[in-house]
């Protein structure tokens, strides 16, 4: 299927010629995946049969428009998706970034299809870039002890528990460490698709949506709404201290907020001074003081990652 094309052949703004290719076989698919048999085995099944069939269609020249003259992007998708129709099946968004983030899985001992995010989808929602997306898979390779690329709910609690600590004991100590409940409560919001593991896909959005919504991004709204849902369960629900603590506060991590920080923004949010703040202000005060989320999208990434190698 069709992925993302690169701008260069259609920058010029002229007429190209698309040509697809196809791989007719009975019994073996030459087509190569990051995830399929390695080049010895390919080889070797190749040689079994008594030939191997290639077709390569020319389809008519394609002109640009106006709008794709002036548009590389837009005239390069517009031949892709003919190109597709042609093949008889759909485009994607898979880029040459999702084979390198293959390899990086298997470096991390990962199943490979894990790695597999649609690149492209993700530049155009969340700006994300392969570096990014890689330092996720890192922080999440660091959880999944047993590299099955999904974690259990159990699995989960069990090792941020344990991250946590270390933090903990890297810094000193001083900060409580997360509760079951509010693991729990991350794990259900990441958990989209309710199957009850939590893959790498959707640790990589939850991370993304918080990290594209610090400093007022186009995901603001979302990304504070998934960090108080993370810690009060519902937008009904109040924060009181020791929670908007663990909010806000990871030990030995320069972006994030000391404890006195954390206390001044609690008490200016709660202004009634009862103790306990709501869904709404909190969302005034990260309106006005960016890096409050900033502060807690640091809980998806660093707190999980793994501690520096000692010297």
């Amino acid at each position: 299927r069709p992925g993302r094309v690169h701008a260069g052949a259609f920058a010029p703004g002229v007429a190209v010629q698309p040509v697809v290719v196809r791989f007719p076989h009975a019994h073996f698919d030459p087509s190569w995946v990051e995830a399929g048999p390695p080049l010895p085995a390919l080889v070797r099944s190749m040689l079994c049969q008594l030939v191997n069939h290639l077709e390569l269609t020319f389809l008519p020249p394609y002109v640009p428009s106006a709008d794709e003259a002036r548009d590389a992007r837009l005239f390069g998708d517009n031949v892709r998706r003919v190109m597709a129709s042609a093949l008889g099946v759909e485009c994607t968004g898979h880029t040459l970034d999702d084979v390198a983030l293959q390899r990086e899985a298997r470096q991390l001992h990962l199943p490979v299809d894990a790695a597999v995010v649609e690149m492209d989808v993700l530049a155009r929602l969340f700006e994300a870039d392969r570096q990014t997306v890689a330092a996720v898979m890192r922080s999440f390779a660091s959880l999944d002890h047993e590299g099955k690329g999904a974690l259990t709910l159990d699995e989960w609690v069990q090792a941020v528990s344990a991250a946590d600590k270390d933090a903990d004991g890297r810094a000193g100590g001083g900060t409580p460490s997360s509760t079951r409940d509010e693991l729990e409560a991350v794990f259900r919001l990441l958990d989209v698709d309710e199957t009850g593991t939590l893959d790498f896909r959707e640790y990589l959005l939850g991370t993304l949506l918080m990290n594209t919504g610090v400093g007022g991004g186009k995901h603001h709204d979302d990304a504070l709404r998934f960090a108080w849902l993370a810690l009060a369960g519902s937008l009904d629900a109040r924060l009181d201290r020791a929670q908007v603590r663990r909010l806000l506060c990871l030990p030995g991590n320069e972006h994030s907020l000391t404890d006195t920080r954390a206390m001044e923004l609690f008490e200016e949010v709660d202004v009634n001074h009862d103790g306990r703040i709501e869904w709404s202000e909190f969302r005034a005060c990260a309106d006005t003081h960016p890096e409050l989320l900033q502060a807690f999208s640091q809980r998806m990434v660093t707190r999980t990652a793994p501690p520096p190698p000692a010297g």
